[in-house]
C-alpha cells in the first residue's frame, strides 16, 4: 500500500508499507496530515481510501478501519477471475449457475466457499456427525479465510416447510492451515428434533 500526504507541509511526499492479505495495518507515528491510501495486490482491483488525521497530535499512535479489495472480474459474473483460471484455464468464461461435478453446488457457490467446483467430495456439507451418548459433534471442510456460523431450527413433523433458524453459534473465520471445523451441540438441544446447518458468510 502507498500513503501520500494530502496536506502540510509533506504534502505530495509518499510512503510504501507492505502488508499481507491476512494482516492488520500496524500502528503507526503519525504526522498530523490527510493522506491518501492506495491498496494494491494482484488480481484485486486497486483500492483508494481517505485518512482524516489533520486533527491528530504529531507522534500519535492510532488505527485506520479494515480495507477490502474487490477482485478482478472481467467477465462481470461475480466469480474471480484467478478462480475460473485456476480451475477452468486462463481466459474461461465460467457459468456460474452450471455445476461441473454435480454435488449440487454451483460454480458460484463453490467460488464463495473456497471449495473445488471439478471435485463433488469437496464442497461445503457436514462431513460426519459423531454422536456420543448425550454428545452430537458436527464436522465440515473449510477453506482459508471464509466466516461460518452453525444455525438450528425445530423438526417439525417430517418436514421443514418454512424453518425459522436461529444462530447458535460463531462466527469463525478459519485461519491459514486449517481444513476443518467442528461444532458440539449442547445436551439439552441432543434428542430434540433440533437441525442444524453451517452457514457460510459471504466475503
Amino acid at each position: 500500500m502507498t500513503w501520500t500526504a494530502m496536506s502540510g507541509m509533506i504534502a505530495g511526499q509518499t510512503t510504501t508499507v507492505a502488508v499481507s492479505s491476512a494482516a492488520t495495518l500496524p500502528t503507526t507515528n503519525w504526522v498530523a496530515v490527510n493522506w491518501q491510501v492506495m491498496l494494491s495486490h494482484t488480481g484485486y482491483v486497486n483500492g483508494l481510501h481517505a485518512v482524516g488525521a489533520a486533527s491528530l497530535n504529531p507522534g500519535t499512535t492510532t488505527n485506520v478501519e479494515t480495507w477490502w479489495l474487490t477482485p478482478v472480474d472481467l467477465n462481470s459474473n461475480g466469480i474471480a477471475d484467478a478462480w475460473e483460471t485456476l480451475y477452468f484455464g486462463a481466459g474461461a468464461n465460467v457459468d456460474p449457475t452450471a455445476d461441473a461435478d454435480g454435488d449440487g453446488l454451483n460454480n458460484h457457490a463453490e467460488y464463495l466457499a473456497g471449495t473445488n467446483p471439478k471435485d463433488a467430495q469437496s464442497a461445503l456439507k457436514f462431513s460426519q456427525a459423531a454422536a456420543v451418548a448425550a454428545n452430537v459433534t458436527l464436522h465440515w471442510p473449510v477453506a482459508e479465510g471464509r466466516v461460518y456460523e452453525v444455525l438450528g431450527t425445530s423438526l417439525t413433523g417430517l418436514a421443514l416447510p418454512t424453518p425459522s433458524w436461529q444462530l447458535l453459534d460463531g462466527p469463525w473465520t478459519s485461519d491459514v492451515g486449517v481444513t476443518e471445523m467442528n461444532w458440539s451441540a449442547p445436551a439439552a438441544a441432543v434428542g430434540t428434533g433440533q437441525v442444524y446447518r453451517i452457514e457460510l458468510l459471504p466475503p
